[in-house]
């Protein structure tokens, strides 16, 4: 997202992808399976931010050590927000 609007719906998803940018798999007893998540969100602007302030924005990319996998993975989290990637990922 190039600039934050408030006071309006946002979509965002975060994708594990390996070092190829591919999504990660996984094996399960439901057969193979990628990590994503999705939700929405919107921000409100506190009342002394003036409009049309850009926003804060968040960090992209997170190499993940928090996690088991069941083989070796360099693996990151891509995020995008509103179908757009954010920089950096």
């Amino acid at each position: 997202m190039t600039r934050t609007r408030f006071n309006t719906s946002h979509h965002w998803e975060l994708f594990l992808e390996d070092a190829d940018g591919q999504q990660v798999r996984f094996e399960t007893p439901d057969g193979s399976q990628i990590i994503e998540v999705r939700g929405d969100f919107s921000a409100t602007a506190p009342e002394d931010v003036p409009v049309g302030t850009a926003g804060p924005t968040c960090p992209s990319r997170s190499t993940s050590d928090r996690f088991l996998w069941p083989t070796a993975h360099d693996s990151t989290w891509r995020m995008v927000i509103d179908g757009e990637t954010l920089p950096g990922a």
